[in-house]
């Protein structure tokens, strides 16, 4: 087949123009403004409520294991209580002098321990301590009066401990 050879030469660029008369729809810009407003408003509020429950979540873990702790070293002090009274009751013959000053080391560890656990500005925590120190006092003393105070730090520790599951529960 045979070519044949074409110029072609443009000596100007057309004009072309294009009349819009469409009008701007502000009813579907403003759906859209809407629908950014309610994605960020979305995402805001999410954020929010994942560190709310977050905080939430371990302030109630916390609280219970506050709560286990508190109830298993006044459990423990109670015994290292009543290990000392039984010890005194015996005959000195039969004293074991070492099983004697074990039990007083552990319920001054125990002693101390609880102090440690609680708010010394709370009423209850005080009441709950100074029936310790004088349960403490009486199992050295070898008074008897020692079983009615451990009767009293069980009933005390119980009110402490409600008010405190009380607060779990609601989440405060």
């Amino acid at each position: 087949m045979p070519t044949i050879a074409t110029d072609v030469a443009i000596s100007r660029t057309p004009d072309i123009t294009a009349n819009i008369l469409t009008p701007i729809d502000w009813v579907q810009i403003a759906g859209l403004g809407v629908t950014a407003i309610i994605v960020i408003g979305g995402i805001i509020t999410t954020i929010y409520a994942i560190k709310n429950t977050t905080k939430t979540e371990v302030l109630s873990s916390n609280r219970q294991a506050w709560i286990n702790t508190l109830r298993d070293e006044l459990s423990s002090f109670i015994s290292a209580i009543m290990g000392i009274w039984s010890i005194q009751q015996m005959q000195k013959e039969q004293w074991d002098t070492e099983r004697f000053y074990l039990a007083v080391k552990d319920a001054r560890r125990l002693k101390a321990k609880i102090a440690l656990l609680f708010n010394p500005a709370e009423c209850q925590s005080k009441l709950l301590m100074e029936q310790i120190n004088q349960s403490f006092d009486k199992a050295m003393n070898n008074e008897s009066s020692v079983m009615q105070l451990c009767d009293q730090i069980v009933a005390t520790s119980q009110a402490i401990l409600k008010t405190e599951w009380e607060r779990v529960k609601k989440v405060e």
